[in-house]
Formats: structure tokens, C-alpha cells, sequence
């Protein structure tokens, strides 16, 4: 029996990439006994196969990595552009491309449920399925009146065309069963601004308590919120959402709403429903957007017995950014220093300030196949395929911790290795450890420049002898919000998107020192600074209209107040931003016209208003604060203020 690497490099033998499959038909792996599947690994359908080798041929992926993803579909059922989603090899949004270009009818294998209808019942009367929509076509599939269908969605939709897919039965089955609690008809509908609905987005006209933490949970998700902040009081309760890094309060409902929402929070992250008198924290996954989100849970008892809750959400597709849409400055000196067999590279920043998603993003540019990575975390906020991960547990019965962690690796083979966090002279010495016994080690600290990195080590008991053959690059980093590319002609007063703060996103702010010889590593301790500071890239991203002069100020406050002598070349950057800061002076940052809001922005903006009006329904005030609509903005022009 061929290896799937044998039959991968046969098939691709073949002239015109024509597959040696025609012959083997695709076989149900579910109906293969036990012994005979593992074997049968390798009968992938045709059009995935070719699929697959488009994907490799367009340098899309590898072929490493097509190979793994072959392994995986035979197994757990899903199409390879799904498994490569599932791997972190390609984001949704990218595979749907990548389908279009090469072959759509691989969208039948990926339903993405974003097609809002106003008419449910004809999807049950004619057995409609809806795959998904892109910018200019609506993929569907049809068992009943392909006619009819076609001419209630072409006048639906004037703008896009239509691709009707092939079916199987039971396929179409498992979707209408999505739609059983949607509303038959239009009329039945509340909230939607144009009457149509989405097959999983759909909020029920009649909501009770039970249904906030759904409401506030895809709200957060919808507006790219980070973290949910559940706060009782004394006759209330409030939420407050993280959005690029500022909170906003999105709810206001009475303390018994409050203690429904507790319990169901605590029943999905399995905590503790009767201990109020200790931290306690758990973890459980959702669907948003049609993407699995990961939640981390911690609460914390606060006087009356209450408890504070803290929900983050992890995003896959912030998970999922290569480095250079991260912001980081000198980044190709940072793919430098993780390029090294071995060594230690560190990321440091404060709590909060994206050191998570640079060290996954640089072990996704890894070979994970060809390499073995290993990491110990505290927690797995991401989780990678083909990368080893444990988690911290500090129970009596187990005593895993990071020093102990790194130990069980050293027995597993690792390559890589990544520790969580350097917070302790134990964990400082295993990592250097691990670093000088031939491992490449990645890890975190609590820092806010390189200097002060080395001074952290040095306090754990490093010393320079021993970081100076080791240490291979330290990266600083903090976040700062961009200017929204929506609204920039507006001179900072914001748009729905960015709920009018003039603000839509987050970039990296850092200063990189890399460590390629033992000699650059003794011109830093001389005190020589040969590396871009941090100050300096905020300024320079100021220059180039990325962010501007009040974010600046906001984030570097101190640092701009008293800029000292290692920041030459900025001082006349700096007084501009005080003087912007204190009226004394308009912002320099060129405007240009933006890039408007999009179909696909107008529809997430639609659903936002959609589970903002049903969260309303169980405010204390009825009114709600994070209004988003433009239609609500042209209606009222002054709701949002100046």
C-alpha cells in the first residue's frame, strides 16, 4: 500500500497533474473496518487530491503540508481547504478564495452559512441548501424547482450570480435542520434593518435571560472585542467589552439577570458553581461568524458574595497572522534570530500587549512537520497542529509547572521549545538550560525594553557569561490603535465601524535587538543602543499616518515628556505631539479619503444592530449604549456626539 507521500508524488507524475485515482474510487473511509482504514489512508477523493496540488503548485502551501492535511481528512471527515483551516495553514476568507480560483465546487465541502434570506420557507420546500456568498457569487444547492429557486435569489440578489452545487441528501438535511427556529416568513422577523436573517445568526424575536450571555458573547465577537468584563454592584450589574484595548460598556441589567448569567458562564467553562470565596478559572469554545472561537473564564469574589467575570475571546484569525501583518518593526531581524538551531529568544511587554500572538505566529513560520516543537503555557491560549502543547497545572496531585514542563520535554525529542513565561530563577535556569544543551527556546517576560530584559534575567541570576552565546534576539512590543481606514477624510471624529473613535485596529509597537555574535551582545552591555527604539517606531508609524499624535500620547506619555538622549532623531516628532495634545497645534497626519465601508462591513455592522436591539430588550435603561447602524446615525446625527 502506498505512504501518502508515495502516492502524493505519483499523482503528481502525471501529465497535467491528471490523478492516478480515476481507477480507485472515492471510498467512504466510514465504511472501511478498523484495521483496513488505517491502512486506506491514502483513498482521498479526486477533485480534494486536485485541489490539494493546485494549492502546492500556486505556493500556497507545501507539500509537507498537504501531505499532513491528506492524513487528517481521511480521518476526521473534513475536506482538506477545511483541515488546512482547521491546521492554521490558510484563513477562512483566504480558502474560499483559493476555492473560487481553483475549483468551487470545493465550496460544497466548506459551508460557511453567510447567505441572509428573507423567505426560509422556500429553502424547506424546495430542499435548498445555501454554501456560502462571496463578493460576487452565491453558492447553493438545489434537490427541488432549480427555477424557481434561481429566480427568487437573482431577484434577491441582483448583484451577485449563482453557482448551484451538487448535493447529497443527507447534506441538505443536516442544513435545514439549522433553520427550525428560524421564522417562515418576513413578517415574523424583529430587529433585522432589512427583514433578512442569517442561517446562524439569527436572534429569536422573543429572548429571555437565558439568551444575554449569546447576545453579549457574538456582540463582542462581531466588534472584535477582546475580553468581557462582567462587574455587579450593589443593585446592578454591568458588561464592559474590551475594543482595541479601551473598555466600553455595552449593558447595564438588574443583580437577577446577573445571577443567571454567572451560573451559565460557570456551567460552559465547568467551574465551581457553589465556591464564591476563591478565584477560579475555566474555558469553552463558540461559534461567531462561522469561526470557533476559544473563551478563557476567571472570576473573582468581590464583597456580597458576588463574583467579577472576565471572559477572553481568542480569535483564530488574530491567532493565525504572519509577522508582517503584525506591525513588528525589523522584522526580518527577528525571523533572523528564530532562525538559529538553537538559543534563547524572548518577547518581552507588559500583561496585554500581544506577546501570545507574536511567539504562535513565529512558531507557525516554523517547519512544524519537520521539526518537533514543544511548549509549556499558562494558559494554551492558541492552539496549533503539529506543535506539542501542555498546559500549566499546579494541582497537589500533578505539579506541572513550567520548570517541570521543560524537564518532560527534554525527554520527548523537542527541537523547540517554548516556555510560557520566564517569571521565576527556576524557570530562568531551565530555559538557559535548555537554550545551551542544543534546543532553540522561546519565551516571555515581563519587560518593557531590551534593557531592561537583560536587568530582569540578571535579578532571576542569570549572568552575562551566560546569556552572551545564548541569547539570539529580544523582541519589546507594545499595542497601539491605527487610525480606522473607514473614516480617515474625518479628521479623527470616527464612523460606525470604529465606534466613532477614529480608531479600527491595533499594531505592534517594538525595538529589536539582535544578538548575531557574542561581539553584538558586548557592544549592548557597553551601552551602546544599535537597534531602533521603541519611541522611535510609535514616532515613525506617527510619520507614515498609521496611528496619530493622541495615540502616541497615550501610549508613550512619559516617554514623550521626558525624551531622553538614546531617542536622537525624534525630538521634533515628540514636541509636535505635545503640541497636538495641547491644542496648541492641529494633527499633521495626512488624510486621505479611506476606503469606505464595504457590503461585507454594512452586514456586520446589520448584525451587530440586530443583537444590540435584543440585548436592549434586558438593559435597566432600555437604551442602548453602543449604538452602530449608520441608519441610526443619519437619524440622528447627534447621538454619537462631536
Amino acid at each position: 500500500m502506498f505512504g501518502m507521500g508515495e502516492l502524493l508524488g505519483s499523482v503528481m507524475a502525471k501529465k497535467d497533474k491528471e490523478l492516478a485515482l480515476l481507477d480507485m474510487a472515492s471510498a467512504d473511509l466510514k465504511s472501511v473496518d478498523s484495521d483496513r482504514r488505517s491502512e486506506e489512508l491514502v483513498w482521498a477523493a479526486e477533485d480534494q487530491m486536485r485541489f490539494g496540488i493546485e494549492l502546492m503548485d500556486s505556493k500556497e502551501i507545501t507539500r509537507e503540508q498537504l501531505e499532513a492535511a491528506m492524513w487528517a481528512s481521511a480521518v476526521n471527515d473534513d475536506s482538506i481547504g477545511q483541515t488546512l483551516v482547521l491546521q492554521g495553514v490558510l484563513r477562512q476568507e483566504r480558502l474560499m478564495t483559493l476555492m473560487e480560483k481553483f475549483d468551487y465546487a470545493q465550496i460544497s465541502t466548506a459551508m460557511q452559512y453567510n447567505v441572509p434570506i428573507d423567505d426560509v420557507s422556500i429553502l424547506h420546500r424546495e430542499r435548498v441548501a445555501l454554501f456560502g456568498m462571496s463578493s460576487k457569487t452565491i453558492y447553493l444547492a438545489c434537490l427541488g424547482n432549480q427555477r424557481l429557486v434561481r429566480y427568487h435569489f437573482e431577484t434577491l440578489f441582483p448583484k451577485h450570480s449563482l453557482e448551484f452545487l451538487g448535493i447529497r441528501p443527507q447534506q441538505i438535511e443536516a442544513f435545514l435542520s439549522k433553520t427550525d427556529r428560524l421564522p417562515k416568513n418576513p413578517e415574523e422577523r424583529s430587529g433585522s434593518l432589512d427583514g433578512r436573517v442569517e442561517i446562524q445568526r439569527f436572534v429569536p424575536r422573543q429572548t429571555d435571560d437565558s439568551d444575554v450571555l449569546d447576545l453579549i458573547v457574538n456582540l463582542a465577537g462581531i466588534r472584535g472585542g477582546s475580553d468581557i468584563h462582567i462587574e455587579p454592584k450593589a443593585k446592578s450589574y454591568s458588561i464592559l467589552v474590551r475594543i482595541n484595548r479601551i473598555r466600553r460598556i455595552i449593558h447595564e441589567g438588574p443583580l437577577a439577570q446577573y445571577n443567571t448569567l454567572r451560573a451559565q458562564v460557570k456551567d460552559r467553562a465547568k467551574m465551581d458553581q457553589m465556591e464564591h470565596r476563591r478565584p477560579q478559572d475555566g474555558a469553552y469554545s463558540q461559534e461567531i461568524l462561522g469561526r470557533m472561537f476559544d473563551l478563557r473564564v476567571a472570576t473573582f469574589p468581590i464583597d456580597g458574595g458576588y463574583e467579577k467575570v472576565v471572559i477572553r475571546l481568542l480569535d483564530p484569525d488574530k491567532a493565525s497572522k504572519h509577522l508582517t501583518e503584525l506591525g513588528i518593526a525589523n522584522v526580518d531581524d527577528w525571523r533572523g534570530a528564530c532562525g538559529y538551531p538553537h538559543g534563547l529568544v524572548i518577547v518581552a511587554g507588559k500583561t496585554n500587549s500581544g506577546k501570545s500572538t507574536t511567539l504562535i505566529s513565529s512558531l507557525r513560520e516554523q517547519d512544524r512537520i519537520g521539526k518537533s516543537i514543544y511548549t509549556i503555557e499558562d494558559p494554551i491560549e492558541h492552539r496549533v497542529e503539529f506543535i506539542t502543547q501542555m498546559a500549566v497545572n499546579r494541582a497537589e496531585s500533578v505539579q506541572l509547572d513550567f520548570k517541570a514542563g521543560v524537564r518532560a520535554m527534554m525527554r520527548g525529542d523537542p527541537e523547540i521549545i517554548l516556555v510560557g513565561e520566564i517569571r521565576d530563577e527556576e524557570t530562568a535556569a531551565v530555559a538557559v538550560s535548555a537554550a545551551e544543551s542544543g534546543h532553540l527556546v522561546f519565551s516571555t517576560l515581563h519587560a518593557g525594553t531590551v534593557r531592561e530584559s537583560i536587568s530582569r534575567l540578571r535579578g532571576m541570576k542569570i549572568s552575562d557569561e551566560m546569556l552572551r552565546p545564548m541569547v539570539r534576539g529580544i523582541l519589546a512590543q507594545r499595542l497601539m490603535r491605527t487610525i480606522c481606514n473607514h473614516c480617515r477624510n474625518k479628521s479623527g471624529k470616527g464612523c460606525p465601524m470604529c465606534l466613532h473613535t477614529g480608531y479600527g485596529g491595533m499594531t505592534v509597537i517594538s525595538e529589536m535587538g539582535f544578538f548575531p555574535s557574542e561581539g553584538h551582545f558586548n557592544r549592548m552591555l557597553e551601552g551602546e543602543v544599535f537597534w531602533q527604539s521603541m519611541v522611535q517606531d510609535a514616532l515613525d508609524k506617527l510619520e507614515r499616518g498609521i496611528t496619530d499624535e493622541k495615540e502616541v500620547y497615550r501610549v508613550f506619555k512619559s516617554e514623550i515628556e521626558y525624551l531622553n538622549d538614546d531617542y536622537e532623531g525624534v525630538s521634533d516628532l515628540a514636541k509636535r505631539v505635545l503640541s497636538v495634545v495641547k491644542n496648541d497645534a492641529p494633527s499633521a497626519v495626512e488624510r486621505d479619503d479611506g476606503i469606505g465601508m464595504t457590503e461585507a462591513d454594512l452586514k456586520a455592522l446589520e448584525q451587530a444592530e440586530i443583537l444590540q436591539s435584543a440585548l436592549r430588550r434586558h438593559s435597566i435603561t432600555g437604551v442602548s449604549p453602543m449604538p452602530m447602524t449608520p441608519e441610526v446615525l443619519l437619524a440622528d446625527p447627534n447621538r454619537y456626539g462631536d
